[in-house]
């Protein structure tokens, strides 16, 4: 019996790989839901990303990794496609910051600290060569 430390989908991957090769594995996940950082929770009614994952359509597209794996399962026709928001939740309220304005008006942020990351982002800009070919 082989065993997978975690429930993330590089262990539910490696998880099912296992399987395919007709061997006997466990899954140990420490959490009570499996998904790893790319779980799904809900607040308040909205469901939010604990660590955003972004996947490309290489991997969700037809004969895509991702796509492979969930069809394998039964699920490829719960893949959904969209065009995520960015958003930071604080107190119970969601607050939307893909926005400048979104940004500004964000109460862990504040105008202060939005000015303050913006210098710093120009100032990295500015340290970065046009040029970086060999």
């Amino acid at each position: 019996m082989y065993v997978v430390a975690g429930g993330g989908l590089a262990g539910l991957v490696a998880a099912a790989r296992i399987v395919e090769a007709g061997h006997d594995v466990r899954v140990f996940e420490p959490t009570d839901a499996v998904g790893g950082i790319a779980r799904t929770y809900g607040t308040a009614g909205d469901p939010i990303e604990r660590f955003p994952t972004p996947l490309g359509s290489t991997d969700i597209d037809r004969g895509g990794r991702v796509h492979e794996v969930a069809a394998a399962h039964g699920v490829a026709d719960r893949i959904v496609r969209s065009r995520g928001r960015t958003a930071r939740y604080l107190d119970g309220v969601v607050h939307p910051v893909d926005a400048p304005w979104e940004r500004l008006a964000y109460p862990g942020l504040g105008p202060r600290n939005v000015l303050r990351r913006r210098r710093v982002e120009r100032a990295v800009r500015a340290s970065v060569p046009d040029d970086v070919s060999a």
